[in-house]
């Protein structure tokens, strides 16, 4: 695999992706970021940051981290579903996956019509769809891993 190429992650569950991402960096040898924390860090409190400065200054700054994030090397980057939705094109050079979850398995459940737009924008914006039928680590892991090998074979 190319050391200059980023993994994007996404999911519908940050918590299950995030705890993936992890697994596969140290799996692949890869550095680790997660986009959400890296914004709260840089901004330390975004919920003051908006009351204080709003929401134009806001999505600015979470922009600005998201693209630098986007051009860091060799790392697996997890990202909500908001800011996959938001800033995907940023990603341009990034393999981007989609950990696709059954409806009712993530953080927040949606309802029905939301699942579906948001299941639909990703499968469409990812460039490889891992399906899960539960939260399973390891499953993830194996299936991403023959998934990426399958990816790179066909390139």
């Amino acid at each position: 695999m190319d050391k200059s190429i980023n993994i994007i992650l996404v999911s519908l569950n940050d918590k299950f992706c995030k705890s993936v991402g992890i697994q596969l960096s140290d799996t692949l040898e890869m550095f680790s970021a997660n986009c959400e924390e890296l914004i709260i860090y840089d901004l330390i409190n975004p919920k003051e940051v908006l009351q204080k400065c709003g929401i134009e200054y806001l999505r600015k700054r979470e922009k600005a981290v998201v693209k630098n994030c986007s051009e860091y090397e060799n790392t697996v980057i997890t990202v909500s579903y908001d800011l996959f939705k938001s800033y995907s094109d940023l990603f341009n050079r990034s393999l981007k996956v989609y950990i696709k979850l059954p409806q009712g398995k993530q953080d927040k459940v949606p309802n029905s019509l939301d699942y579906v737009v948001r299941d639909e924008l990703l499968t469409k914006n990812s460039d490889i769809t891992v399906e899960l039928e539960q939260k399973s680590n390891k499953k993830c892991i194996d299936l991403l891993l023959k998934k990426l090998g399958d990816y790179y074979e066909n390139c």
